[in-house]
C-alpha cells in the first residue's frame, strides 16, 4: 500500500463538471475529482481522499486562484471545502448551476445511452409549484439539518431546490424521450411527501 496523498495541496487548472458536483482536473497524469471549483479555473486544491496507487484522486478547492464568470459567494455557511458535503453549487450563480447540470446530464446521456441531444435546463419559479414547495422544505431540509449539522441553520432553498429538483427531472424525461415534461413528476414527489 503507498502512502496516502489525503493533506496534499496542488495548483490545477479545472476542466469539465462530472456528476456529484465535481470538477474534473489533472495532476501528474491522474483525473483529481474536485469540489467547491468551476470549469476554467485555477485553483488551490487540498486533496481529500487517494495515495500514491489510487487510479484518481478526490480534492476540495481551498483557493480559487483565477475564478471564471458565475461563481458567486456560498450564501449559507456551512458551504465550502472541510464543511458541510451537500449543496455542491452553493458558490455558482442559478443560471451557471442550470448550464452545469445540463452538461452533466447530456454528457451521461451520450455516454450511457449513445444518445446525442442538446439539454436545457430551465429555470422553475419555486411558485409554479405551488404548496408543494414549502411542504418539500420541510421533511428533506428539516431531516438534514436535525441530523446532519450541530444546529439548525436557517435554509432560505428549500423552495427553490423543489422548483430545480422538477425542472431538472422533467429535463431528462424530456431529453430521453421527446417528450414534453409531465404534471406526474410533481404528483410522485407530493405522494411521497403524503407517506412521511
Amino acid at each position: 500500500m503507498s502512502d496516502s496523498l489525503v493533506g496534499a495541496e496542488c495548483e490545477l487548472d479545472v476542466g469539465p463538471v462530472a456528476h456529484g458536483g465535481h470538477c474534473v482536473a489533472r495532476w501528474d497524469g491522474r483525473v483529481v475529482f474536485v469540489r467547491h471549483t468551476l470549469p476554467g479555473e485555477r485553483v488551490r486544491v487540498r486533496i481529500t481522499e487517494g495515495d500514491g496507487d489510487s487510479s484518481f484522486l478526490r480534492g476540495d478547492a481551498v483557493e480559487v486562484r483565477a475564478g471564471v464568470e458565475g461563481r458567486v459567494e456560498a450564501p449559507c455557511p456551512y458551504a465550502g471545502p472541510g464543511r458541510c458535503g451537500g449543496c455542491d453549487f452553493q458558490h455558482v450563480s442559478p443560471w451557471r448551476q442550470r448550464e452545469l447540470l445540463a452538461d452533466v446530464v447530456a454528457e451521461q446521456l451520450r455516454r450511457l445511452g449513445g444518445v446525442e441531444r442538446e439539454v436545457v435546463v430551465e429555470a422553475v419559479q419555486p411558485d409554479a409549484l405551488g404548496d408543494l414547495a414549502s411542504e418539500v422544505d420541510t421533511p428533506i431540509f428539516g431531516a438534514y439539518t436535525e441530523t446532519i449539522m450541530p444546529t439548525v441553520a436557517p435554509q432560505p432553498y428549500g423552495p427553490a431546490f423543489a422548483a430545480a429538483a422538477t425542472a431538472i427531472m422533467a429535463g431528462v424525461q424530456q431529453a430521453v424521450t421527446g417528450d414534453e415534461p409531465i404534471a406526474e413528476i410533481a404528483a410522485s414527489i407530493q405522494q411521497q411527501l403524503d407517506r412521511q
